[in-house]
């Protein structure tokens, strides 16, 4: 496989960079000495071909899918692309609240509750008000709903990556995978498109060190530069597979 460029899409677990970054921990490894490579870097020095990532740290799938369409223009002008695209967390969802906040799951979730009271996000009075105006059974229905059921819903999202993925085939040289980054209810595809990262092959995601593993003191379970390297080298092995049990 020869690739002219990498493309990565997805939340947190794919631009841990910028998440390290916001967080002052990419100041505290590089102190230490310690280099962190994200696997898009390392799969673009496997591929010797530069890397970009898309997407921000929290992003639920609503907003990681409108980066995949909105940059297809730009996907379709490079003559031979790796696009990886990182599922999120399926019990996770957006709820607009007004015309420029919204809120999510976890969002929703870290809030801490005292009885009907919630303590709040003082730099977010908007999503607050929203939240304040919920009762408790609001919430409590809000939260069994994203546990039990939003995944089944947010399913879908798993077909229309699919037919944006054939659709970029027949327009270009394109070769686009869909990451699965976390455990599901429902059974994952078996696809061309469809990379399992979850629970099958030596670099599942399961069985990888967090930083807080290699870390005790830096509490943060994003993951290591060896766990970024399994990572990829599995994408590289399932892309393989593929390539030859599909075409």
């Amino acid at each position: 496989m020869k690739y002219s460029h990498i493309i990565c899409i997805g939340d947190s677990m794919t631009n841990e960079r910028e998440h390290y970054e916001y967080d002052g921990i990419l100041d505290k490894l590089n102190d230490r000495g310690y280099v962190f490579k994200s696997y898009p870097q390392v799969l673009g020095e496997f591929f010797d071909c530069p890397y970009e990532t898309f997407g921000k740290p929290g992003m639920t799938m609503t907003f990681t899918m409108m980066e995949l369409i909105k940059n297809i223009d730009y996907i379709l002008s490079l003559p031979n692309p790796l696009v990886i695209y990182q599922f999120g967390v399926f019990f996770n969802s957006t709820i607009k609240v007004d015309d420029s906040h919204s809120i999510s799951w976890k969002e929703l979730g870290l809030h801490e509750v005292k009885g009907d009271a919630v303590v709040i996000d003082a730099m977010n009075p908007e999503q607050n008000k929203f939240i304040q105006s919920l009762s408790s059974i609001d919430k409590l229905s809000m939260m069994t709903w994203y546990e039990k059921f939003e995944e089944f819903r947010n399913y879908w999202y798993v077909d229309e990556f699919i037919t944006i993925s054939k659709l970029l085939n027949r327009m270009g040289s394109v070769d686009i995978f869909g990451m699965f980054f976390s455990s599901v209810k429902f059974k994952i595809p078996t696809e061309y498109h469809i990379l399992n990262m979850w629970d099958i092959g030596p670099g599942s995601i399961k069985n990888m060190e967090p930083l807080h593993g290699l870390f005790p003191d830096i509490n943060d379970y994003h993951k290591t530069t060896k766990a970024n390297e399994n990572l990829a080298n599995e994408i590289i092995r399932q892309i393989e597979i593929n390539k030859n049990k599909f075409v």
